[in-house]
C-alpha cells in the first residue's frame, strides 16, 4: 500500500509541477509553488482526496506548514516537523484547511 501512495504521490506532484519525496518511515513531503494560501489549501484539500480514496486509513492527514516568508530551508523542516506531530495528534484523514 505504501509504495500504491508514493506512487499517486509522484504522479500528483509532476501534474502540478510539484516535488514528492519520502520523509520517514510513512511520511512523505510534497513541495509545490503556489502564489496564494488559498492555492495551497485547494492542492492540499486534492491531496487528502485522493490518498483517501486508495483507501489508506492512516496515511490520510497531509499537513504542513503553510506560512510564507520561510528562508532557511532548516526551518521549512523544523516546522514540517512540528506540524507532522500536531496533525498526529490532532487526528487524520484531512488538511488543515479542512
Amino acid at each position: 500500500m505504501l509504495r500504491r501512495i508514493a506512487s499517486a504521490l509522484q504522479a500528483f506532484a509532476a501534474r502540478h509541477d510539484g516535488f514528492a519525496a519520502r520523509y520517514d518511515g510513512e511520511e512523505f513531503t510534497l513541495l509545490f509553488a503556489v502564489e496564494t494560501e488559498t492555492g495551497g489549501a485547494f492542492l492540499a484539500d486534492r491531496l487528502v482526496r485522493m490518498v483517501r480514496e486508495l483507501s489508506s486509513p492512516h496515511l490520510a492527514r497531509l499537513d504542513g506548514p503553510r506560512e510564507s516568508g520561510l528562508r532557511d530551508p532548516r526551518d521549512l523542516v523544523t516546522r514540517a516537523d512540528l506540524a507532522l506531530y500536531e496533525a498526529k495528534s490532532a487526528g487524520r484523514n484531512r488538511s488543515k484547511a479542512g
